[in-house]
């Protein structure tokens, strides 16, 4: 809001849950004081937040082919490397035994984003990527590089944004199973590194009450993905992948596709 608007409690709501979602302050408190009847003053209170975090997480599943140990480490650090910038540092290891004694499957997930809020303008956000990824499967082991550009906005509805990346992928491939054939492996691109360079755009609607633990609302998702030999991809392909979930106060329901 700006001096002179009209008086709106939504508007200090609004602001105060823009403020959080800078993710640099612990408490937000923006209230309204007595003024001369006609202005009314509003002070923003805030309380910086811790600029470290460190999250450890793991689990254990079991599948029809194997059992599953995963473990989770992140490190987060806003305002660096300057005031505006949060570097996230992601690493998910896994360790999967075949069930029926044949061997095991490492699978290693690395993963560091670096984002940036009003970047070129308010609100919008910028994103920065690079990761490596090592999985073993039953048939193979495929391992590459991949990265990231991307920018989000909100656009004028509350609730909806607009989010617009570029990704390129670089995996290839060792470790297959005697039972994929050297026609197999061509068939399904096994016997060459693989590139995969592909356009996103997606647009989302959240009009929950909590995005935590919603109870009334409404979630909508729409992806659209492109990848062709312009952006460095070896294939070509189209995909398109929506979303949709909905809550009402007396029961919760989900549905996607």
């Amino acid at each position: 809001f700006h001096p002179g608007d009209t008086y709106s409690r939504r508007a200090l709501d609004d602001t105060q849950r823009e403020i959080y979602k800078m993710k640099r302050f612990q408490e937000v408190r923006v209230t309204p004081e007595t003024g001369d009847g006609a202005t009314i003053p509003v002070s923003i209170a805030l309380v910086v937040g811790a600029r470290h975090e460190i999250t450890l997480g793991g689990g254990v599943g079991i599948d029809p082919i194997s059992y599953l140990v995963r473990a989770r480490t992140g490190y987060t650090i806003d305002g660096w490397p300057f005031p505006l910038e949060t570097l996230t540092l992601d690493l998910r290891p896994a360790f999967a035994v075949l069930r029926d004694g044949s061997g095991t499957e490492p699978r290693i997930e690395a993963n560091a984003l670096l984002d940036r809020i009003d970047l070129f303008h308010p609100f919008i956000t910028g994103e920065l990527g690079a990761g490596y990824n090592y999985i073993t499967v039953e048939a193979y082991t495929s391992y590459g590089p991949h990265a990231s550009i991307g920018l989000h906005t909100p656009l004028v509805v509350r609730g909806l944004e607009l989010r617009a990346a570029y990704q390129f992928e670089y995996y290839d491939f060792r470790a297959l199973s005697p039972l994929v054939g050297p026609v197999v492996a061509q068939a399904i691109g096994l016997d060459q590194p693989q590139r995969v360079g592909e356009l996103q755009q997606e647009v989302l609607l959240d009009r929950r009450d909590s995005p935590l633990e919603p109870t009334e609302g409404i979630y909508v998702d729409v992806l659209a993905e492109e990848a062709f030999a312009a952006l460095g991809s070896a294939d070509r392909f189209e995909m398109i992948t929506p979303d949709l979930r909905g809550c009402g106060e007396s029961d919760t329901t989900d549905a996607a596709s």
